[in-house]
């Protein structure tokens, strides 16, 4: 804990322990904690959105409170299933469904990965695994989805980013995306998910801009998009030379997590919890 942080939690609690030369107890630090937290979900039960001036506020009052020292080294307690509290920070954001669930282009949600570019999706719970595979810890990020085709059918599914991650430094964290998929829910073959993307492989013809993009992808970052579905409908695509990006750790304890990417994206986070064996 920071200099900083026990005097902050010190003036909380209406003593001045820079006058008396004591340390802040540690009941204190736990009261600020506590308050600095029910106040963040207070702002974002009100504008779940980063760019709401009382969630950066709170933000950076609870980053004060950050009770992991050098959380990045220490990855274990950076591991589990994390749950995303705040709305993703995609372009085009097109208000919520009829179900409150945030919406955007399927262009703006894969970067211009997958086609039809245009197809509007409701988003659920961006959920976040990061797990231990050897020597290796993975970075991965699962969007639960649904869309409408043309005649008005509903389909569901998940979209996956896989990546990697590795500390930089005491409060940074690399991290680097190598593939993904687009996937359907279930194992029955879904005419709405089928028709919706099998139109649109059917139908995609790049113009000139797009192919040179496509190429430049392929050539800086060995993006491989995909070309087809497989039988069970999912798509895939693979990033051989994927560059290495960043999360600067604002906060870290075993129930929430925030943290900062290096194009200033703020992700706040709660862990999911196993359900309890009965």
């Amino acid at each position: 804990m920071s200099k900083f942080a026990l005097l902050a939690a010190a003036f909380a609690g209406g003593t001045s322990l820079a006058l008396t030369g004591k340390t802040a107890p540690v009941d204190t630090l736990k009261s600020a904690r506590i308050r600095a937290k029910a106040r963040l979900r207070e702002a974002l039960a009100q504008d779940d959105k980063v760019s709401n001036p009382d969630v950066i506020a709170a933000v950076d009052a609870i980053s004060i409170y950050n009770p992991t020292d050098a959380p990045a080294y220490d990855l274990d307690a950076f591991l589990g299933t994390w749950q995303q509290l705040n709305a993703p920070e995609f372009k085009g954001d097109l208000g919520l469904d009829a179900d409150g669930r945030r919406q955007y282009s399927l262009g703006h949600m894969t970067f211009g990965i997958y086609e039809p570019k245009d197809l509007v999706c409701a988003i659920d719970k961006v959920s976040n695994p990061v797990k231990r595979r050897g020597d290796v810890v993975t970075y991965d990020v699962a969007i639960p989805l649904s869309f409408k085709d043309a005649a008005g059918r509903t389909a569901t599914g998940t979209l996956l980013n896989t990546g990697e991650c590795e500390s930089l430094s005491e409060s940074r964290v690399g991290v680097k995306f190598t593939g993904g998929s687009l996937c359907p829910d279930g194992d029955e073959e879904c005419d709405a998910w089928a028709s919706t993307f099998g139109a649109a492989f059917e139908t995609y013809k790049p113009r000139k801009r797009q192919r040179l993009m496509n190429w430049l992808l392929k050539r800086m970052m060995g993006l491989e998009k995909p070309t087809g579905m497989s039988t069970d409908g999912s798509m895939t695509y693979k990033m051989k030379k994927a560059p290495l990006g960043h999360l600067d750790i604002l906060y870290l304890d075993d129930e929430l997590r925030i943290t900062r990417g290096n194009k200033g994206s703020v992700v706040i986070a709660e862990r999911a919890r196993d359900p309890v064996a009965a």
